[in-house]
């Protein structure tokens, strides 16, 4: 699915998700031989460099691939792909949601030093696991998100959509 300049999927199943994956590591190292060949950081450099001297190549949109599977009934391996494009896809324009619902799902992504972002956590020890306190279990409102960034934590309002609409826009077309 295209939304502006963006490709977007939204994943459910783990069979379709090995597939976008597999794929997801293709375009990784294509994307990654693009920053070698400019000898730049980031796909935004990259963009920035073919606008700038008016190159006759697209530029490289961002990829975002929305899984929200349960996490603890995957395969080993759909898990292992998923931990791998998420500590390393986002230098390269691609950017990786896990949407989950059930309080142990979480537990089982190795999330260290990534960006999380937050709407909602029913229990303490994921709080805790992700956030360093019990500040996630304060999120009430509809729209309440937590965000830790470069392991600085900020609190906020987003917009709120409801699942069952989210499924609609994902599934509309």
């Amino acid at each position: 699915k295209i939304l502006g300049s963006s490709k977007i999927s939204y994943i459910n199943e783990e069979k379709y998700g090995i597939s976008v994956l597999d794929d997801l590591f293709l375009e990784y190292e294509r994307r990654l031989e693009v920053l070698k060949y400019y000898n730049l950081e980031s796909i935004l450099e990259v963009n920035n460099h073919i606008k700038k001297n008016n190159l006759d190549i697209e530029c490289l949109v961002p990829i975002v691939h929305i899984f929200n599977v349960d996490i603890t009934k995957v395969s080993e391996t759909f898990l292992s792909k998923l931990i791998y494009a998420i500590r390393f896809s986002l230098k390269v324009g691609i950017n990786i949601i896990v949407a989950s619902k059930e309080r142990n799902e979480l537990s089982r992504l190795e999330l260290n030093k990534m960006d999380i972002m937050c709407l909602n956590i029913a229990d303490l020890t994921t709080s805790v696991k992700l956030f360093g306190s019990d500040m996630a279990l304060r999120l009430l409102k509809k729209g309440d998100v937590l965000l830790r960034m470069n392991n600085i934590i900020y609190h906020g309002q987003t917009p709120y959509i409801s699942t069952s609409d989210f499924e609609k826009i994902c599934f509309k077309g």
